[in-house]
């Protein structure tokens, strides 16, 4: 995933001795906005979500425009500067999430085979791992959109649109939608969601 140098504030409610902190995620950063929307539409907001939201990125090269970016990647690899394989992680830490969001983009250059040699790479991991994944996926490449569109009045549909994939891809509708509460007003009914 492609995520421009972000700010998080947390407001913190804990802090224990081994560094752990908890409390109100707040963040200026449209993607890690886009990932909390998403991530407490999965498990619900209503209720306190514990644990630890990993980002890999498919490099590690902070710049706020995607394509400079990659180009950015590109000379660094070609040149010998930068290691390609930087970004995997071990196998095993990999197998240690529930699940993996896909949604390192689908801009594509011809001139991009360092970007596509390492999205093949971590495809092969992920392959290897067993670990379920979703995303939205384009229709024509084995690429994922980015969980962020950078227009702003896209990104609430984005975010409905990972939470049905996600749904979908793991059978969990945790809480009716609108529609069903109106349907079922005045009856009482047993359905695991």
């Amino acid at each position: 995933m492609f995520v421009p140098k972000s700010q998080v504030h947390l407001s913190v409610m804990n802090l224990d001795t081994t560094g752990s902190v908890s409390g109100l995620i707040k963040t200026v950063d449209p993607t890690m906005e886009q990932l909390i929307h998403v991530v407490e539409g999965i498990y619900g907001n209503s209720t306190q979500i514990t644990g630890r939201f990993h980002i890999y990125n498919l490099f590690n090269l902070q710049n706020t425009r995607m394509m400079h970016a990659v180009d950015q990647f590109e000379a660094l690899v070609n040149s010998g500067e930068y290691d390609i394989t930087e970004s995997l992680i071990p196998l095993e830490e990999l197998q240690s999430h529930p699940w993996l969001l896909l949604g390192w983009g689908v801009e594509q250059k011809a001139s991009w085979k360092n970007l596509q040699l390492i999205k093949e790479k971590w495809r092969d991991l992920i392959s290897k791992s067993k670990v379920p994944t979703f995303g939205k996926k384009h229709k024509k490449t084995d690429d994922y959109y980015h969980p962020c569109p950078l227009i702003p009045t896209k990104r609430p549909i984005m975010v409905r649109e990972l939470i049905a994939l996600y749904k979908q891809k793991f059978g969990k509708q945790r809480f009716p939608t609108h529609d069903q509460a109106q349907s079922d007003c005045g009856t009482k009914t047993s359905r695991n969601m």
